[in-house]
């Protein structure tokens, strides 16, 4: 094929030289058939050019081909009135040697701007007509300028070439070599050979315009160099757009439909590439879904919905569901979800499928029939898909029979476990029965004899007073208050076995307000004492009031009593809100106590201080530790001997108002 090349441009290079031979023949028979003929051979190469370059217009994008061919057609209208009006043709007698150089010059810049302009509209859009009514009005123009004496003089007879013709030519020259510059610019947009053409074409057509500078016949010399430049340059315009645009369309005038198709060429292979790959993918995909499925805890089974929307044969099933229900794969192909459901469980089935028709996804239960009979009970977990025009329902079976023994068992223990409740319930309620008749009794039985021994110690006091002497009287009094200490401790047991017993009743409480009442029933009691009592803004509470108001009665009751050897007495009641809970305190600047015993301090009986520096039974503080548990809360304490003592305590908030 290289050789084939080769040998095509060796015959061409030798048909050029014959032909170049041949025309300086002709030259010296006759000089005019020498000019005729060239010009004749540029005509027709323009013309060809224009010719095909405007049928292919929808074709060709590239801008630079689509205006030169179009133009070329112009200049070569110029150049045929030239042809004719020719020094010997005699086609236009009376203009003599002038007229001919006039229409060059004009054809000439025609030409050049051409050539200029052309590589601007590589990438551009060319509007075809419009570019064909700019050069007709553009040729009409100079041939009127020409044809009515306006156009200037370019050649004199006897004189030669005027000085406008040989400046026009050097600016003509000129405009080439800018248009050469831009051509080279825009490489990337021609073939490599093409552009090699067109570029020599340009520069021979300078060379042309160079010669024609220098002549002062126009049978010179200097005109003969000019007219075989101008031929060449025409030849490579011919090699570079015809020949080469009609053997090899697709690299020139189709260049970029060769692209496309070349792209084209270029993403049919990466389609096919790319589904070589997807096939790949959707094999192994294949695979691992069948490794899925196979590997899978659960049966699966896989079946296609018919026309009326009812499940029909199963398509795939997992070795898991062959085993599960005895059949084989094969059998399974040919049986319905109908055939291996229990018919004590298809009304569910139904429902079930129901559920699938409008939500696409249903969980359920029912049971299946092995091949052995069997009731199998499970857990379905199915859902609809459409793949490819196809509805195919998926369905993930769990046996649960073990499930199903273990919430029998659990029921079981439930049921007995209800039945412990009711007796242990029923015990509790005889014990509290019991309680309370042991808390009556112990108000009634050990109330009367300590009204008694209190009864007759006043007595003997008040009747035989005057026969006692000092230490009689003492042992009186001693027994008096023993007999009131024993009938508040029995007071205090009591209360604190209620507070174990006693419902709740809760509701919202306005902590503050409690606190203030406590403090005004206890005021009366401190007529001699001058304690500041101070309450901040306390957050409310829910929870039952008798049960708030005996813990703060217990505790400012407390504060009260070890306050007693300060001369400036002050309690404070103040609390905050938590994230989950309130928080209150109840501060005094009493004698306080030693931390390391607040273990015992709200203990029963627990007393941190001795009966006669400051009286008590020790269950106060037991109390108020029972009704904040019983309401979620805590309870703490924080103290330095000597330095009082502060009690928190945590109630929950009090909820919406609505609660």
């Amino acid at each position: 094929m290289v050789a084939s090349k080769w040998s095509e441009d060796y015959s061409r290079v030798a048909l050029v030289a014959v032909v170049f031979f041949g025309l300086y023949l002709s030259s010296l028979h006759s000089y005019l058939l020498f000019h005729s003929l060239i010009e004749i051979a540029t005509i027709a190469v323009a013309f060809t050019l224009f010719i095909l370059t405007w049928n292919t217009r929808d074709y060709l994008k590239n801008g630079y081909l689509r205006l030169v061919g179009t133009g070329y057609a112009f200049i070569a209208l110029i150049d045929l009135l030239h042809t004719l009006a020719y020094k010997g043709m005699d086609v236009f007698p009376g203009y003599g040697a002038n007229l001919p150089t006039q229409l060059w010059i004009a054809a000439r810049y025609l030409q050049a701007a051409t050539l200029f302009a052309a590589p601007l509209f590589v990438e551009r859009k060319v509007n075809d007509r419009l570019v064909f009514g700019v050069y007709a009005v553009a040729v009409a123009i100079l041939v009127t300028l020409v044809y009515s004496g306006r156009f200037p003089d370019c050649y004199i007879e006897g004189k030669g070439l005027t000085a406008f013709k040989i400046v026009s030519e050097y600016a003509i020259t000129a405009i080439l070599l800018a248009a050469l510059y831009l051509v080279y610019r825009q490489r990337r947009h021609f073939d490599r050979r093409v552009f090699i053409l067109i570029g020599a074409s340009i520069a021979c057509t300078a060379a042309s315009e160079i010669s024609f500078t220098a002549y002062v016949s126009v049978y010179g010399f200097a005109n003969l160099v000019g007219h075989f430049a101008k031929l060449a340059a025409f030849y490579l315009v011919y090699l570079a757009i015809l020949v080469t645009g009609i053997k090899q369309p697709f690299d020139l005038i189709f260049r970029d439909l060769k692209q496309v198709e070349a792209e084209l060429r270029e993403a049919q292979d990466t389609l096919e590439e790319k589904v070589r790959e997807r096939t790949a993918e959707l094999s192994a995909s294949e695979e691992k879904y069948r490794a899925l499925i196979e590997c899978a805890n659960d049966a699966i089974l896989v079946q296609e919905l018919n026309q009326d929307g009812k499940p029909g044969s199963f398509i795939e099933v997992n070795e898991l569901a062959c085993r599960q229900l005895g059949y084989s794969r094969e059998e399974l192909a040919r049986l319905t979800p109908a055939d291996i459901t229990d018919p004590r469980c298809r009304d569910s089935m139904a429902a079930a499928m129901d559920k699938l028709a409008r939500d696409r996804h249903a969980v359920f239960e029912t049971a299946l029939m092995a091949r052995d009979g069997r009731s199998i009970p499970v857990e379905v977990s199915t859902r609809m898909l459409e793949l490819r025009g196809r509805r195919l329902l998926f369905s993930l079976l769990r046996d649960i029979t073990e499930r199903k023994l273990a919430d029998d068992e659990i029921r079981k223990l439930n049921s007995e476990l209800e039945q412990r409740v009711r007796d242990r319930t029923a015990q509790l309620e005889l014990a509290n029965k019991e309680l309370e008749a042991f808390s009556f009794s112990v108000s009634h039985d050990l109330r009367a004899p300590l009204r008694a021994i209190d009864g007759f110690s006043r007595a003997v006091r008040e009747d035989y007073g005057d026969k006692l002497d000092d230490q009689g009287k003492h042992f009186l009094e001693m027994l008096s208050d023993n007999a009131a200490r024993m009938n508040k401790l029995i007071d205090d047991i009591l209360s604190f076995s209620r507070m174990g017993r006693r419902e709740i009743q809760g509701m919202r409480l306005d902590v503050a307000g409690l606190a203030q009442e406590v403090i005004a029933e206890l005021r009366p009691t401190l007529a001699d004492r001058n304690i500041r009592f101070t309450v901040g803004v306390l957050p409310q509470t829910r929870g039952d009031r008798v049960m708030i108001r005996q813990v703060l009665v217990n505790l400012l009751s407390n504060a009260v009593k070890f306050t007693r050897p300060r001369p400036e007495p002050a309690i404070e009641v103040g609390g905050t809100t938590g994230q989950d809970e309130n928080m209150y305190y109840v501060r005094d600047n009493g004698v306080g106590f030693d931390m390391r015993y607040a273990d015992k301090l709200f203990g029963v009986f627990q007393r941190l201080h001795a009966q006669d520096e400051f009286e008590g039974t020790g269950i106060g503080l037991a109390i108020v530790k029972r009704i904040v548990e019983r309401h979620g809360g805590r309870v703490w304490a924080q103290a330095a001997a000597g330095a009082g003592a502060t009690i928190f305590f945590t109630l929950p908030e009090a909820g919406s108002p609505d609660e």
